[in-house]
């Protein structure tokens, strides 16, 4: 939180120098990552242009917080060398034509002149339900090469406590109360640039948010990519449920409209022995078994208009987001309540019939 003459703006961002100063004065914090956004990488290899969009530099603690999984290299040394980086399985085919590109080389415009980086370690593709996605990570030891190499008084941004530049990232202790660092991070930023956001005329407040409230519960400015709206998420769940609910109302307005063609065999399984029990669980099977088959159904349209609705959308849904447990778990529960749901009340008023009276052409 930013405050400069009396309006107060929201940042995802932090300082440069902050996150490396609340690491060394707060115990509770086992690591830091600062993470810098440079935009798209052009460059030339082997006489074919290449346009990288999501191009990074980080700390080298940055494989220490987050767990991409590292094909080849060593995760704990790979962006210790100012000239390493680290690049995803699909940008190394992309690039070299493989994805064992360990110790390949390629020269990037970078700072004044240019720059030969080599590949120190290859990831797999990142998920597209994450946080945010990169395709080559450079050390952050190459930007600490330019800033020393810089003239003198150009300023050096990777130690200013000021200017908002990297998203920074810090692992907390197991068991770790949040809040609690909250407060020791107000009490060091307080200590160590207090005087300097005093006569600047400003005033800062660091807050932690966890990783996995960024997505949905983050709208901050500056952030590292779109982010989804919860609120959204909570109305469009709604109307679901509601659509749900007609649906089931639908079925049983007609399931009763047709009760009367179904009463003489309510009537004839009755004579023959048939017990109530039996013939509730018979028609809570059938809208069970209805309901299934509108499953099926459906999950066939999503797959057949998903390609049309990630077009008109922007966005990138595939249709593996659903071959996992848990989501085929939603949909099992949603599909045998909205089958009970629909089933229960013909179900009771069919297996209430008379069978004399549904014999003799009377319903009741």
């Amino acid at each position: 939180h930013s405050k400069i003459g009396g309006e107060t703006r929201v940042f995802a961002r932090a300082p440069s120098a902050v996150p490396v100063c609340l690491a060394s004065a707060i115990p509770e914090i086992e690591a830091q990552a600062r993470l810098f956004q440079l935009g798209v990488l052009r460059f030339t290899h082997e006489g074919k242009a290449f346009e990288i969009q999501d191009f990074f530099a980080a700390d080298t603690d940055f494989y220490s917080i987050f767990s991409f999984g590292f094909l080849s290299g060593d995760p704990e040394t790979a962006l210790l060398n100012p000239e390493s980086i680290v690049i995803t399985e699909e940008t190394a085919i992309k690039i070299f034509g493989t994805g064992d590109a360990l110790g390949s080389t390629i020269s990037i415009p970078f700072g004044d002149g240019s720059q030969e980086l080599r590949v120190a370690g290859v990831v797999e593709n990142i998920p597209r339900n994450s946080h945010f996605r990169f395709d080559v990570i450079l050390s952050i030891n190459a930007l600490v090469q330019q800033v020393n190499n810089q003239p003198a008084g150009r300023g050096n941004f990777l130690q200013d406590p000021i200017y908002f530049n990297p998203f920074s990232y810090i692992l907390l202790a197991e068991n770790t109360d949040p809040a609690a660092v909250e407060t020791k991070i107000a009490a060091a930023v307080e200590q160590k640039w207090g005087t300097l956001y005093k006569n600047e005329g400003i005033s800062r407040k660091y807050a932690l948010q966890s990783l996995t409230d960024i997505h949905l519960k983050s709208n901050f400015e500056a952030e590292i990519a779109n982010q989804g709206n919860l609120q959204y998420v909570y109305i469009f769940s709604v109307v679901a449920v509601l659509v749900l609910f007609i649906a089931c109302f639908n079925f049983i307005n007609l399931s009763t409209a047709r009760s009367a063609k179904r009463a003489k065999e309510v009537g004839l399984r009755k004579m023959f022995g048939s017990l109530r029990p039996q013939l509730i669980r018979q028609f809570l099977n059938e809208s069970v078994l209805l309901s299934l088959m509108g499953m099926a159904l459906g999950i066939l349209l999503v797959i057949l208009t998903l390609p049309a609705f990630n077009q008109l959308s922007g966005k990138a849904f595939s249709a593996n987001d659903l071959a996992n447990a848990p989501s085929l778990a939603v949909l099992l529960l949603i599909m045998c309540l909205t089958g009970l749901i629909a089933g229960s009340f013909p179900a009771f008023v069919l297996s209430s019939f008379s069978p004399v009276a549904t014999i003799r052409g009377r319903l009741g």
